[in-house]
């Protein structure tokens, strides 16, 4: 014969017999809101081109193909802007989140 939920509840706390950890009590970092975060791989021929977030220089392109960093954005719209004079600059609104967004571009020579 089948217990009901209330009943294998009622009888868990009653005994000596500790929770299982699905029904534990939840640490208080547990109950903090998590910050997705996202993040941008570049893929830019020109590796001394400088690369904006939002209006702020972050570093160039070559800090962000992926081989050792990549541009943490946070979640969210953001504008990615690819500047170097003699260049046309390469502007770009993207939604991040919890992913990587990989922009691939040629910069033409004016």
């Amino acid at each position: 014969m089948a217990l009901s939920l209330a009943a294998l509840l009622l009888a868990c706390s009653h005994s000596a017999m500790p929770l299982p950890s699905a029904m534990q009590q939840l640490d208080a970092a547990d109950l903090r809101p998590r910050t997705l975060e996202g993040d941008v791989r570049i893929d830019c021929d020109v590796k001394d081109a400088e690369v904006f977030l939002d209006g702020v220089v972050q570093g160039q392109v070559r800090d962000f193909d992926g081989t050792e960093a990549l541009l943490k954005t946070g979640d969210g719209v953001h504008r990615v802007e690819i500047r170097k004079p003699g260049y046309q600059t390469y502007v770009t609104d993207l939604v991040a989140g919890n992913t990587i967004v990989v922009i691939s571009v040629h910069l033409q020579q004016m």
